[in-house]
């Protein structure tokens, strides 16, 4: 196995780890703290990391079809598009629960880290089409 497959393998499965932790922690305490609207978001950035772990896994199967370069390119989106997208996320739930003015930058963070999970998937269709 080449030495990119193992940091693929770790990364995506320390995602997921972290995607499982946070399932639990929302279905057996955020539910508590939070109003069903801010659950229901906190909800998606937990499903987001945890596709996206799945797609840093999938990376890592296919590395022997891929060159360096375009796995490489996938996984930094999509790693890109977890902090950014479910990162927001997560902060936007914690300053609702604390009742705090969400800043204008955050809640735009959210869309940039989508188009991060997209690019991921143009790059890795592209990289097909290479092959």
């Amino acid at each position: 196995m080449s030495e990119m497959a193992r940091q693929l393998l770790r990364w995506g499965a320390l995602g997921m780890a972290i995607s499982i932790s946070l399932g639990a922690l929302g279905a057996h305490q955020m539910k508590k703290i939070l109003s069903s609207n801010s659950f229901d978001i906190f909800h998606t950035g937990v499903d987001y990391l945890l596709y996206h772990s799945l797609a840093i896994l999938l990376l890592a199967a296919l590395s022997q079809y891929f060159s360096e370069k375009i796995l490489k390119g996938c996984a930094g989106l999509f790693a890109l598009g977890i902090l950014l997208f479910s990162g927001s996320l997560f902060t936007i739930c914690f300053f609702q629960a604390k009742e705090i003015d969400i800043p204008v930058w955050l809640g735009l963070m959210t869309p940039v880290g989508g188009l991060c999970f997209i690019s991921g998937w143009v790059l890795l269709a592209v990289g097909v089409l290479k092959r």
